[in-house]
């Protein structure tokens, strides 16, 4: 009977170990990876990098002759900034992430509900590759900045202060706010001028839950 108990014993003492070792393991490459993709956000891409990638500057876009990206175009970079009035570029954020969505908005639109809308959107894909940026189109930064507490949003938020007749909305095409896009893996847009309703139904086709 003890070397039945013993064998029992060891037999159970093994497949603990070999548990942790498969914990241990698979743990160690989900860190990995997390920190592959934040390593690729942490830093602006190169010039080289964007160029190798097809993704155009809005620097080297004649302001004059800009012509909205279309669904299915290729993403355009623009710079952005941050809380801290640093400058941030769009590219930094789409690389890394299976989608990225784009939300254009200013602190006088009629959000209320398109925000509670989409922090469940936020909730559902945040954990699934989906990245989340705010763009404010406030040409005030303290507008800006009080109305990202005022809807308590919680997604990177950045502005581009020259606002609704500036470059960037003209390229984005962005004619009413809030107003949603959605970059693929690859800097594609699949999809633009979508509501928070929208969005889940865009994203249930493209991550199937």
């Amino acid at each position: 009977m003890k070397i039945i108990s013993d064998n029992t014993f060891l037999h159970n003492s093994l497949m603990i170990v070999l548990v942790f070792v498969i914990v241990f393991f698979t743990s160690c490459n989900s860190c990995s990876e997390k920190k592959n993709s934040l390593d690729r956000e942490s830093k602006e891409p190169s010039q080289e990098e964007l160029k190798d990638e097809g993704v155009k500057n809005i620097d080297s876009i004649n302001q004059a002759t800009i012509k909205p990206l279309q669904k299915g175009d290729k993403y355009v970079n623009i710079n952005m900034h941050s809380k801290q009035n640093k400058k941030i570029t769009l590219a930094r954020f789409c690389r890394g992430h299976k989608y990225t969505v784009v939300i254009f908005w200013t602190s006088w639109c009629d959000c209320v509900d398109e925000f509670h809308n989409m922090k469940d959107d936020y909730r559902l894909y945040k954990d699934r590759g989906v990245e989340f940026l705010g763009v404010s189109l406030d040409e005030k930064e303290d507008l800006w900045q009080n109305a990202v507490h005022q809807y308590n949003l919680p997604w990177k938020q950045f502005s581009d202060p020259e606002g609704l007749t500036g470059p960037v909305a003209q390229l984005y095409d962005v004619n009413k706010v809030p107003y949603t896009i959605v970059l693929d893996a690859d800097g594609n847009i699949v999809a633009k001028g979508i509501t928070a309703q929208t969005l889940d139904e865009e994203m249930d086709k493209l991550l199937p839950r």
